[in-house]
């Protein structure tokens, strides 16, 4: 659950997790959808289902770089030039209005990746793709021999716990995240 600190402050309240994989995962996406593995030009493709995904929620305002095309083609970037960047991990999904879903993936030791971002387009929700990117990148992090992933997500997204949870997620840590100039709390 969120709260208020004392400095006015809305603390988020995040959920890290982590998954042992044994086995590859099935990814048939829905009739209409096709998966796109990275290539540098897909980059902006990223950028904009991650503006589109994140416009106007709480995870926006977590982390501004989420909050604009501007600022996620910065992330994306960031992410790309990570030295432990994978692109088997890295993936966009299209669908028959265009790009609507992606995942990006990063080894952060020897043995263990972290999912940097996943997102879908909210006219492209509810359909199973988040649940494919994931799969896709899952498989991705098998191929480079890592069986230990994790990720973060912020707990009141119902959904995303259920779909990470759905996988073989497990909890590892609880934290919260602090919101700095936080906006009217009754517009969050």
């Amino acid at each position: 659950m969120n709260h208020w600190n004392t400095t006015n402050e809305l603390m988020v309240h995040r959920t890290r997790m982590v998954w042992y994989g044994k086995t590859s995962l099935p990814t048939t996406l829905p009739t209409g959808y096709l998966a796109l593995p990275w290539c540098p030009e897909l980059l902006e493709d990223h950028a904009m289902v991650l503006a589109a995904a994140f416009a106007e929620t709480l995870d926006a305002l977590l982390f501004p770089r989420l909050g604009s095309l501007q600022t996620t083609l910065g992330l994306m970037d960031n992410t790309i030039s990570h030295p432990g960047f994978l692109p088997t991990t890295t993936w966009l999904i299209t669908g028959p209005t265009g790009a609507c879903a992606v995942v990006q993936g990063i080894k952060d030791s020897p043995d263990s990746g972290y999912i940097m971002n996943l997102a879908v387009c909210p006219d492209h929700q509810n359909r199973g793709l988040g649940r494919k990117c994931l799969e896709l990148a899952l498989n991705g992090f098998k191929q480079a021999g890592i069986t230990r992933v994790t990720l973060e997500a912020t707990t009141g997204n119902v959904a995303a716990m259920r779909l990470y949870e759905s996988l073989g997620f497990t909890t590892l840590s609880t934290l919260y995240r602090e919101i700095k100039d936080t906006p009217d709390p009754y517009c969050i």
